[in-house]
Protein backbone atom coordinates (compact mmCIF):
# COMPACT_ATOMS: atom_id res chain seq x y z
CA UNK A 1 0.00 0.00 0.00
CA UNK A 2 1.43 3.48 -0.74
CA UNK A 3 -0.74 5.35 1.25
CA UNK A 4 -1.86 5.45 4.46
CA UNK A 5 -5.71 5.90 6.22
CA UNK A 6 -6.40 8.47 8.96
CA UNK A 7 -10.05 7.98 9.46
CA UNK A 8 -10.66 11.82 8.80
CA UNK A 9 -13.03 12.59 5.42
CA UNK A 10 -12.51 16.03 4.71
CA UNK A 11 -15.58 17.36 2.48
CA UNK A 12 -14.10 20.56 2.03
CA UNK A 13 -13.61 23.20 4.37
CA UNK A 14 -15.80 25.98 5.41
CA UNK A 15 -14.94 28.87 7.55
CA UNK A 16 -18.18 28.97 9.66
CA UNK A 17 -20.11 25.60 11.29
CA UNK A 18 -23.63 25.60 9.25
CA UNK A 19 -26.09 22.69 10.50
CA UNK A 20 -26.68 19.49 7.70
CA UNK A 21 -29.00 20.30 5.34
CA UNK A 22 -31.22 17.48 6.87
CA UNK A 23 -31.54 19.76 10.22
CA UNK A 24 -32.70 22.83 7.78
CA UNK A 25 -35.41 20.62 6.12
CA UNK A 26 -36.77 18.83 9.55
CA UNK A 27 -36.65 22.68 11.29
CA UNK A 28 -38.75 23.89 8.21
CA UNK A 29 -41.22 21.13 8.61
CA UNK A 30 -41.51 21.81 12.18
CA UNK A 31 -42.44 25.23 11.88
CA UNK A 32 -44.76 24.69 9.10
CA UNK A 33 -46.48 21.83 11.59
CA UNK A 34 -46.58 24.15 14.11
CA UNK A 35 -48.35 27.42 12.19
CA UNK A 36 -50.59 24.85 10.30
CA UNK A 37 -51.92 23.07 13.68
CA UNK A 38 -52.19 26.52 15.09
CA UNK A 39 -54.21 28.03 12.31
CA UNK A 40 -56.34 25.00 12.29
CA UNK A 41 -57.13 25.51 16.25
CA UNK A 42 -58.09 28.96 15.98
CA UNK A 43 -60.34 29.03 13.34
CA UNK A 44 -61.96 25.36 14.68
CA UNK A 45 -62.77 26.73 18.28
CA UNK A 46 -65.83 28.47 18.41
CA UNK A 47 -65.19 32.17 20.09
CA UNK A 48 -67.29 32.53 23.27
CA UNK A 49 -69.38 35.96 23.11
CA UNK A 50 -68.29 38.25 25.57
CA UNK A 51 -70.07 37.66 28.78
CA UNK A 52 -69.43 41.09 29.48
CA UNK A 53 -71.93 42.50 26.44
CA UNK A 54 -75.42 42.24 25.05
CA UNK A 55 -76.64 42.34 21.64
CA UNK A 56 -77.02 46.06 20.94
CA UNK A 57 -80.61 45.21 19.93
CA UNK A 58 -81.15 44.47 23.74
CA UNK A 59 -80.46 47.70 24.87
CA UNK A 60 -82.38 50.62 24.80
CA UNK A 61 -79.50 52.85 22.95
CA UNK A 62 -80.82 53.00 19.40
CA UNK A 63 -84.02 54.78 21.27
CA UNK A 64 -81.99 58.03 20.48
CA UNK A 65 -83.21 57.30 16.76
CA UNK A 66 -87.23 56.80 17.18
CA UNK A 67 -87.15 61.10 16.69
CA UNK A 68 -86.19 62.43 14.06
CA UNK A 69 -82.41 64.48 14.35
CA UNK A 70 -82.24 68.11 15.11
CA UNK A 71 -79.51 70.72 14.06
CA UNK A 72 -78.09 70.06 17.34
CA UNK A 73 -77.51 66.44 16.89
CA UNK A 74 -75.12 67.37 14.38
CA UNK A 75 -71.22 67.90 15.91
CA UNK A 76 -70.09 71.32 15.15
CA UNK A 77 -67.11 70.27 14.14
CA UNK A 78 -66.24 67.16 11.03
CA UNK A 79 -65.98 64.18 12.82
CA UNK A 80 -62.36 62.68 11.64
CA UNK A 81 -63.00 58.91 11.37
CA UNK A 82 -65.74 56.27 9.46
CA UNK A 83 -67.68 58.82 7.40
CA UNK A 84 -70.97 58.80 9.22
CA UNK A 85 -73.54 60.72 8.17
CA UNK A 86 -75.12 63.50 10.07
CA UNK A 87 -78.56 62.16 10.25
CA UNK A 88 -76.42 59.25 12.46
CA UNK A 89 -75.72 61.59 15.47
CA UNK A 90 -77.59 62.47 18.65
CA UNK A 91 -76.41 64.23 20.59
CA UNK A 92 -76.45 63.50 24.01
CA UNK A 93 -75.11 65.33 26.71
CA UNK A 94 -73.42 68.85 26.82
CA UNK A 95 -71.56 71.45 29.36
CA UNK A 96 -71.31 74.66 29.19
CA UNK A 97 -67.28 75.03 27.99
CA UNK A 98 -69.22 73.15 24.81
CA UNK A 99 -67.59 69.63 25.22
CA UNK A 100 -70.23 67.71 24.28
CA UNK A 101 -71.45 63.88 24.08
CA UNK A 102 -73.04 62.03 20.93
CA UNK A 103 -74.03 58.40 20.10
CA UNK A 104 -73.61 57.82 16.42
CA UNK A 105 -74.99 54.85 14.40
CA UNK A 106 -73.24 53.01 12.16
CA UNK A 107 -73.78 50.23 9.70
CA UNK A 108 -77.40 50.65 9.80
CA UNK A 109 -77.04 50.29 14.26
CA UNK A 110 -75.34 47.17 14.30
CA UNK A 111 -72.35 49.11 15.82
CA UNK A 112 -72.20 52.36 17.56
CA UNK A 113 -69.79 55.09 18.85
CA UNK A 114 -69.81 57.37 21.75
CA UNK A 115 -68.42 60.58 20.20
CA UNK A 116 -66.84 62.97 22.60
CA UNK A 117 -66.42 66.48 21.00
CA UNK A 118 -65.32 70.07 21.74
CA UNK A 119 -65.35 72.43 18.52
CA UNK A 120 -62.11 73.25 17.61
CA UNK A 121 -60.19 71.34 20.29
CA UNK A 122 -60.47 67.43 20.18
CA UNK A 123 -62.91 64.58 19.29
CA UNK A 124 -62.69 61.38 19.52
CA UNK A 125 -64.81 58.02 19.89
CA UNK A 126 -64.81 54.80 21.48
CA UNK A 127 -66.98 52.05 18.99
CA UNK A 128 -68.62 48.51 19.73
CA UNK A 129 -67.59 46.07 18.05
CA UNK A 130 -69.29 42.60 16.54
CA UNK A 131 -72.75 44.02 17.02
CA UNK A 132 -72.59 43.66 21.35
CA UNK A 133 -72.48 46.30 23.76
CA UNK A 134 -70.65 46.83 27.09
CA UNK A 135 -72.77 46.26 29.99
CA UNK A 136 -70.69 48.87 32.07
CA UNK A 137 -71.47 51.15 29.19
CA UNK A 138 -69.66 52.40 26.13
CA UNK A 139 -66.70 54.56 27.80
CA UNK A 140 -64.74 57.58 25.63
CA UNK A 141 -62.36 59.68 27.14
CA UNK A 142 -60.31 62.93 26.19
CA UNK A 143 -57.41 64.89 27.96
CA UNK A 144 -56.76 68.16 26.18
CA UNK A 145 -54.35 71.10 27.79
CA UNK A 146 -57.12 73.16 30.11
CA UNK A 147 -59.74 70.57 29.76
CA UNK A 148 -58.24 67.76 31.81
CA UNK A 149 -59.45 64.60 31.44
CA UNK A 150 -63.05 64.42 30.03
CA UNK A 151 -64.87 61.14 30.14
CA UNK A 152 -68.38 60.07 29.18
CA UNK A 153 -70.45 56.91 29.13
CA UNK A 154 -73.60 55.63 27.45
CA UNK A 155 -75.11 52.99 29.38
CA UNK A 156 -77.02 50.20 27.98
CA UNK A 157 -80.48 51.53 29.15
CA UNK A 158 -79.87 54.85 27.29
CA UNK A 159 -78.82 57.07 29.52
CA UNK A 160 -75.22 59.35 29.39
CA UNK A 161 -72.90 60.88 31.58
CA UNK A 162 -70.26 63.37 30.99
CA UNK A 163 -67.72 63.93 33.35
CA UNK A 164 -66.21 66.40 35.14
CA UNK A 165 -68.14 69.34 35.32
Amino acid sequence: MTGSFTGRIDRGSTDGARPPGWAIAVLLAALLIGALWGWTVSHSTPSEPDAAAVPIADTAVLSAYDTAPTPADVPRDAYPRDPIAPTEYRLLRTRPDGVALYIARLHGGSAVCAVLSRPGRFTTSSCTHEGLFPVRGLEVEASAPGDGLVRGVIRPDGSAELSPR
